[in-house]
């Protein structure tokens, strides 16, 4: 593979046409990790994916107390972790009639 990428900029890069010039010069600046592209069949996809979510997330919540509060939303976001959905505890401490004990049991 690479002898044949080799021999592809050799000859992209005697063509007159401008444009193709500075597609080789590209091509020559990205040869690593164009050549390990076609070795491992991996791209960094999911890495990017990931940086994505953590971006969106520190974006909508505009700041978070400490270090610790964002490493667990970031770990909930990319992890597609679900939270239960509680509703509100009275301050009695009773969940609309029932014990929260009892509630809890009735969770599918």
């Amino acid at each position: 593979m690479q002898d044949f990428y080799e021999r592809l900029i050799i000859k992209f890069a005697n063509f007159t046409v401008m444009e193709i010039r500075k597609f080789t010069a590209c091509l020559t600046r990205n040869a690593v990790e164009i050549l390990n592209y076609f070795q491992t069949l991996r791209t960094n996809a999911i890495l990017e994916g990931s940086n994505s979510k953590i971006s969106i997330t520190k974006s909508r919540a505009r700041g978070f107390k400490n270090m610790s509060n964002f490493m667990n939303m970031i770990y909930f976001v990319c992890g597609e972790l679900s939270l239960p959905l509680l509703p509100i505890i009275e301050s009695a401490g009773e969940i609309k009639g029932q014990s929260q004990h009892d509630w809890l049991q009735n969770i599918p």
